[in-house]
C-alpha cells in the first residue's frame, strides 16, 4: 500500500481545524492532500487559492479569524435569545460600587466602604486591595442625589482601567491613578496575600476639588473625566511610570456632568448632563469643544453605539432620570467627509425603565445594554421596531441628515435579580458583568465557543 507522507506541521493545522468545535469550519478550510503535502484552498477574501501550509504563521492567521466569526456569530445569536450561563466568580468583603473591565478576565471594583478591588474573574480571586482609599459616606449632598436619586449605596463613585493602568474617583473630590504590579516585583518587599499590588501613582491634577461622576479610557488610551462642575478634562496617558497629565480642559456650559461615552473612531464623545431640562452633549476629543446639543430628555446616562447595519452608522443612546430612553441618530454635517457627527432624528424607546437609567454598554454594534434603578438590565436590538417620534415638521429632502427609515430599538428581554443601587455594567462582547449583587460579581457568560490561543 503506498502511504501519503503528511508534514507535521500540516497534522498540526489539521488537527487545530478539527478541534474548532463545527464541522463547518473544518469544511469551510477546504483542506486538500497532494504530492505527500497538505494545501489550504482559502475564500477567495483570503487571497492566494493555493497555499502550502508550511507557511504556518498565515495559516494560523486564517484559521483564527474563521473561527473568530464563528464565536461571534454564535454569541451574537445567544446574546438575542439570553443564551447565557450565569455563575457566581468572587464573593467580597465588601458591597460592590463600580466596576469595569478592559480585557477579561481582569477586572476592577469598588466598595461601599471606599476600598479598591482588582479581579481574576477566570480564577475566581481578588488579585489585589487597596483599602478605604476613598470617602464611603452618604451624605446628603445636592450633588449626590442628582447621582444617585433616592438609592445611594455610598462607597466610590467611579472606577476605570486600561492594561495596567488604573484609576478611581471618590465622594471626597478629584481621582487616583494607580498602576498595577506583581506583588513581589521589587526585591525585599514585604511578603503579600495577594499576587498583585496597587502602587500609586497619584491624584489627577486640577480636579481635587471636583465631585469627579465618570472615567472612561478611549482607544488610544487617553482618559477623559467628567465632573460635577460641568468640565471635560482629557489625560495622556503615555507615560507607564507618571500619572496622566491634563491635555485639555473645556468647560461645556451645559451644567453638571452625570456620565460620558468616548469614541476615538469617530473622534467624538457624549455626555449627559444634569438640570431642568437634561441635556445631551456632543464634545470634540480633539480639543474638548462643544458640537451640538439636546435639551429636555432629563439626561441621566449616555453612550455611543454603531448601529449594526451594513453600511456603518452611529447613534447616541440617553438614559433618562425619569426611566426613558431616546436613540439620537448621528450624521456627519453639511460638508460630509471631514466634518464632525451633529444629532439627526430624536427617537424614544416605547418600553423603558420604571427607575432612573444609571449605566449602558454595548457588547457589539447594533446591540446595547441599559440598567436602570428597577432592577433589571435590559437588552435591547437597534433595529426592526416602531419608536415613538419627537422631531417636529418634516424632513427636508435637501437635508443631509434625513432619515432613510422609521426602524429603531426594541427590548429583546430583561435580566433582573439585581438590587435597586445597580450602578455600573460592563462587557467585552461575550460577557456581561455589573455591580448591581451586593458583594458578589456575577459573570454572565454568552460566549459561543472556545478562541484559539
Amino acid at each position: 500500500m503506498n502511504m501519503i507522507k503528511v508534514h507535521p506541521p500540516s497534522l498540526i493545522f489539521l488537527a487545530l481545524s478539527l478541534v474548532l468545535g463545527n464541522i463547518e469550519a473544518f469544511i469551510t478550510l477546504k483542506l486538500r492532500i497532494s504530492h505527500g503535502r497538505l494545501f489550504y484552498n482559502p475564500p477567495e477574501e483570503f487571497g492566494d487559492p493555493m497555499l502550502d501550509l508550511d507557511q504556518n504563521d498565515s495559516l494560523l492567521a486564517n484559521l483564527k479569524a474563521r473561527q473568530s466569526e464563528l464565536v461571534i456569530s454564535k454569541s451574537t445569536e445567544k446574546w438575542k435569545k439570553a443564551g447565557c450561563k450565569t455563575t457566581p466568580r468572587i464573593l467580597l468583603d465588601d458591597y460592590l460600587r463600580r466596576i469595569d473591565m478592559d480585557q477579561y478576565p481582569i477586572a476592577v471594583c469598588g466598595s461601599k466602604q471606599g476600598s479598591l478591588y482588582l479581579l481574576d474573574l477566570e480564577d475566581c480571586k481578588v488579585l489585589s486591595r487597596e483599602p478605604v482609599i476613598h470617602d464611603s459616606t452618604d451624605e446628603d449632598k445636592d450633588e449626590l442625589k442628582a447621582l444617585y436619586g433616592s438609592f445611594d449605596g455610598g462607597g466610590t463613585v467611579a472606577v476605570a482601567i486600561r492594561k495596567d493602568l488604573v484609576v478611581s474617583a471618590g465622594r471626597e473630590g478629584g481621582a487616583i491613578a494607580w498602576r498595577v504590579k506583581d506583588a513581589a516585583s521589587e526585591e525585599g518587599a514585604e511578603t503579600s496575600q495577594y499576587e498583585k499590588k496597587f502602587e500609586l501613582l497619584g491624584r489627577l491634577e486640577g480636579v481635587d476639588e471636583t465631585l469627579l461622576t465618570c472615567l472612561r479610557f478611549d482607544e488610544s488610551g487617553r482618559l477623559w473625566v467628567g465632573g460635577f462642575d460641568g468640565i471635560v478634562r482629557g489625560f495622556d496617558c503615555s507615560d507607564s511610570e507618571q500619572k496622566p497629565t491634563p491635555f485639555v480642559t473645556k468647560d461645556l456650559g451645559k451644567g453638571p456632568i452625570l456620565d460620558m461615552s468616548v469614541n476615538g473612531r469617530m473622534g467624538c464623545g457624549a455626555c449627559a448632563t444634569a438640570g431642568s431640562e437634561g441635556t445631551v452633549q456632543l464634545f470634540s476629543l480633539y480639543n474638548g469643544s462643544l458640537i451640538d446639543a439636546a435639551t429636555g430628555v432629563r439626561a441621566r446616562s449616555i453612550l455611543i453605539v454603531g448601529d449594526g447595519g451594513e453600511e456603518e452608522g452611529w447613534s447616541v443612546i440617553c438614559g433618562s432620570a425619569d426611566g426613558s430612553l431616546h436613540k439620537f441618530h448621528l450624521c456627519r454635517g453639511s460638508n460630509g467627509i471631514g466634518e464632525p457627527f451633529v444629532f439627526d432624528s430624536q427617537q424614544k424607546l416605547r418600553t423603558a425603565h420604571t427607575g432612573p437609567v444609571m449605566c449602558l454598554a454595548s457588547p457589539f454594534p447594533g446591540l446595547f445594554l441599559s440598567g436602570a434603578q428597577d432592577s433589571t438590565i435590559k437588552v435591547w436590538e437597534l433595529s426592526n421596531s416602531r419608536l415613538e417620534h419627537h422631531q417636529e415638521g418634516e424632513e427636508s429632502k435637501d437635508d443631509p441628515c434625513s432619515k432613510k427609515n422609521s426602524s429603531g430599538p426594541r427590548c429583546l428581554y430583561a435580566l433582573t435579580r439585581h438590587k435597586f443601587w445597580l450602578g455600573s455594567v460592563c462587557t467585552d462582547g461575550k460577557r456581561l458583568i455589573c455591580d448591581g449583587c451586593d458583594n458578589i460579581v456575577f459573570v454572565r457568560d454568552f460566549s459561543g465557543g472556545t478562541e484559539i490561543a
